[in-house]
């Protein structure tokens, strides 16, 4: 079983240029499918990370498999809180921060459909202890290994 010092320590190697933290949430029931599960969520994860890539890198994320560097947590679902998924997203040197935010709003909250409103970005700072305080924070369930999202991670 993997401990998680080991975890974060891998993690901690993951090459980010200008990383962005960004907490999704999503809603948690729709009418015509029912409550939110594991695999709707991480379905609906991969539909934004396809569709946000496809806008930064237009053809050369298909043909050549260019795409952004993300770590996927998640979060939520029991004692009344709402799911939702931490990340890591390296934002690309040719956007700014703020039309970064934009494009990553409008993707989740009008390409998804569990995509919810509620977003919160932040970028490394001291008061979150930079990228290995923000890993620590996202790392923090007990049941770890089930909240890491591999398949919707993806580290070049």
């Amino acid at each position: 079983m993997l401990q998680r010092s080991d975890l974060r320590s891998f993690l901690n190697q993951v090459h980010f240029d200008d990383p962005v933290f960004v907490t999704f949430t999503l809603k948690q029931r729709l009418k015509d499918f029912g409550p939110l599960t594991t695999d709707r969520m991480r379905q609906n994860f991969r539909h934004f990370s396809n569709c946000l890539n496809q806008q930064l890198f237009g053809n050369a994320y298909r043909r050549h498999g260019k795409r952004l560097n993300m770590i996927v947590v998640e979060e939520g679902g029991s004692d009344g809180v709402r799911h939702h998924q931490h990340t890591v997203i390296d934002m690309p040197a040719r956007v700014q921060f703020p039309e970064f935010c934009q494009m990553i709003e409008n993707t989740w909250v009008n390409q998804t459909l569990w995509g919810y409103h509620q977003i919160h970005f932040d970028r490394p700072n001291t008061e979150l202890g930079g990228l290995e305080g923000w890993i620590s924070y996202i790392t923090k369930s007990s049941e770890l290994s089930d909240h890491i999202d591999w398949q919707n991670c993806h580290f070049s």
